[in-house]
């Protein structure tokens, strides 16, 4: 029997699975299972952290000149990358950190216009409790970005908190209290708003 050095025959394309899930190893994300890894680092994102669903989670610093300041005056938004998200089927590709990252620049590059989608197709009982809770500026001044979850590579869901409905205060992501949710498609359209 032929034996071969560690790491096996050179067709060999173990070293492509993760060697604690035995999944297969997406080079778009990192050097081994984004379910597993330690933090990846991106050049724009920074430092993103897997969760328990295999999703990479970070946060990133906005300009205030570009984005209102959140809830306490935070300048920050939750980043989310796939793969695996709740929409997304269990054979979607992972989205690549430097697609994700053009994703969410493209994002910001739009904000605005995803705000006035955002409250062109909200629900009206949650227009209602915005306008009830409308002490001090309008509606859309108080809309702010709190998330962006690029979940498959034809899905982003944009969350704007909101200054008096329930404002976002916890964890990141389309459940945030009081907030909208816009899905923007993979061409970079709105497509829907969710009010959770």
């Amino acid at each position: 029997m032929d034996t071969f050095p560690e790491g096996g025959d050179p067709a060999c394309l173990a070293h492509l699975l993760c060697p604690t899930c035995g999944r297969l190893v997406s080079e778009r994300l990192a050097p081994c299972c984004a379910r597993l890894a330690g933090p990846v680092r991106h050049p724009w994102l920074g430092v993103l952290r897997p969760d328990a669903e295999g999703r990479l989670t970070g946060v990133i610093e906005m300009d205030p000149a570009a984005a209102p300041a959140g809830a306490g005056g935070a300048t920050d938004c939750g980043v989310t990358i796939g793969p695996g998200g709740a929409d997304a089927d269990a054979g979607s590709e992972p989205v690549g950190l430097d697609e994700a990252a053009a994703r969410i620049r493209r994002v910001l590059g739009e904000l605005e216009a995803l705000k006035d989608f955002a409250l062109a197709g909200a629900p009206a009982h949650w227009r209602r409790r915005a306008e009830a809770a409308g002490v001090g500026p309008p509606v859309r001044e108080r809309l702010f970005l709190y998330s962006v979850d690029v979940l498959a590579p034809d899905a982003t869901d944009v969350t704007f908190g909101h200054g008096g409905v329930g404002a976002p205060g916890g964890s990141a992501g389309p459940g945030a209290p009081g907030g909208l949710l816009v899905r923007v498609d993979g061409s970079g359209r709105p497509r829907e708003v969710r009010a959770p």
